[in-house]
């Protein structure tokens, strides 16, 4: 086995006194991700809440700790593998580094039918493809950005990645995302679309024939209509945005919910299994918000709420703790 680069291991120390910059957090977050180790969970972004980034700290510190420093001398193989898998041979780190100049992606198209399906994407983000309508995808994304085409109407949950730009193409216009959650409805028959922002912000570009091209940047709860004869920019009123969320899991905001129900419903959208060891979190009662966050996030939150311990391996997540207090 291979130490990790020095310059990873200098971006690990930043990381664990906090003082690591947007860039370094991405390139650290590059280099982490090109491994298969679920026990340490990095946010992907800088906003991330104080209570799970402490959450994370903790666990980060408690790694460092549990791996042989980098100069311990001795027969053991094991070495201090940071932040990526103990176990990772560094061939595989090679071949991870070379993997998307040796395999070309698959394009993937998916029609929904007469009923929404949900489609995880390769970078998690989840779209939620309404009826009638046809999602067409690479697997996986190239390197430098995540673009889709779009044939009808998707609401879509995006995995914020500041690197690799997400892109929706639907008709004569593009929808351009860091990490967001909005609904997207093409409209045919008028050369045009509809798009309602409900979290973070997206740029669309385009025009129909009638109308010349332009470029506009929407925020949360704003909708814009364009086609051959209008180009709109509106509020979204709650009573539309529950029209928008019917038939998916996209809201996850609980009040005094279960801990056994908030599991059951993560389970339903992630597509992953959940299971309780003893009986310490099995009466706790959650309030949190999980709407738009990511698997991990959700994770973290719901740790840290419940005052209890997970394990992801697999997907399948494995929950214990003496429960709420």
């Amino acid at each position: 086995m291979q130490h990790p680069p020095p310059r990873i291991r200098e971006l690990a120390q930043k990381w664990l006194q906090g003082d690591i910059s947007a860039a370094e957090l991405q390139e650290f977050n590059d280099w982490y991700n090109q491994f298969d180790d679920e026990k340490l969970i990095l946010p992907a972004d800088s906003d991330t809440p104080a209570v799970i980034k402490t959450r994370i700290l903790q666990q980060l510190t408690a790694r460092i700790q549990e791996e042989p420093s980098f100069s311990r001398p001795g027969p053991r193989r094991g070495v201090w593998y940071g932040l990526a898998a103990a176990a990772c041979l560094g061939a595989l780190v090679f071949l991870a580094g070379q993997h998307h100049h040796w395999w070309r992606p698959t394009v993937q198209q998916v029609s929904s039918g007469v009923a929404m399906q949900k489609i995880i994407l390769p970078d998690s983000s989840i779209v939620w493809l309404k009826p009638n309508s046809h999602l067409q995808y690479p697997d996986p994304f190239p390197k430098d950005t995540r673009q889709v085409q779009l044939t009808g109407e998707a609401l879509f949950e995006v995995t914020q990645r500041a690197h690799q730009p997400f892109v929706v193409s639907a008709g004569g216009y593009t929808a351009k995302v860091l990490g967001t959650s909005f609904n997207l409805r093409v409209l045919p028959a008028a050369n045009g679309m509809e798009l309602s922002v409900l979290t973070g912000k997206v740029a669309v570009a385009g025009g129909s024939k009638s109308q010349p091209e332009k470029t506009t940047v929407l925020s949360a709860r704003q909708k814009l209509v364009a086609d051959s004869s209008q180009y709109v920019v509106q509020a979204v009123v709650p009573r539309e945005q529950s029209a928008l969320e019917a038939g998916t899991q996209y809201n996850m905001n609980f009040h005094n919910i279960s801990f056994p129900e908030v599991l059951r419903r993560l389970e339903e959208k992630f597509n992953i299994s959940c299971q309780l060891e003893g009986t310490g979190l099995q009466y706790c009662s959650l309030t949190v918000d999980l709407t738009d966050q990511s698997l991990q996030q959700s994770l973290e939150l719901i740790a840290a709420t419940s005052n209890g311990r997970y394990q992801m391996q697999e997907g399948k997540v494995t929950w214990s703790g003496e429960g709420c207090k």
